[in-house]
């Protein structure tokens, strides 16, 4: 049987349609494992991100606590050479009382005069010390405790005691 011009036209367009839709099925197959692909690589950005964030925060508490550290024993080292006070025995003595120590040294000063400091860090604590080799009574207040192993004033407990002298 001969085929008839329409026939073969008609044939030619379904066999074009189905390559195109055959195209469009591998396309869209593609791009389905491009999409499947990117979303694995985006879950172990997340994942990665993650595990950066908590080694992040790990990082900045350590960074904290060495920053106290050595704050700590820079001001020890100033004391130490400002006061002449040898402030490894005075940390490894087994009853360490800054308190008493403090009053002592009041005790021997011919001239009291009394001044309240409230924090005791970088700046006052050097300006304390200060005071203390002046023969001045130096009453403190500092939320961090550490700081009157170093500096040998009178503590007291909250800002207003603080204020009623």
């Amino acid at each position: 049987m001969p085929l008839s011009p329409a026939t073969t036209t008609a044939d030619a367009i379904s066999t074009e349609s189905h390559l195109c839709q055959a195209r469009l099925i591998l396309e869209f197959q593609d791009l389905c494992d491009h999409s499947n692909l990117s979303l694995v690589h985006l879950q172990t950005l997340t994942t990665e991100l993650k595990l950066l964030r908590r080694e992040n925060a790990d990082l900045k508490v350590a960074n904290s606590e060495l920053v106290k550290l050595v704050s700590l024993a820079f001001q020890a080292s100033v004391w130490g050479k400002l006061l002449g006070a040898n402030i490894q025995d005075a940390a490894s003595a087994e009853l360490f009382e800054p308190e008493q120590l403090a009053r002592q040294i009041i005790a021997k000063s011919t001239i009291v005069k009394k001044i309240g400091f409230i924090g005791l860090g970088a700046m006052g604590f050097g300006m304390a010390t200060h005071l203390l080799k002046s023969n001045f009574c130096v009453v403190g207040y500092d939320v961090n405790p550490h700081f009157f192993f170093f500096l040998f004033c009178e503590r007291v407990s909250s800002c207003l005691e603080l204020c009623k002298d």
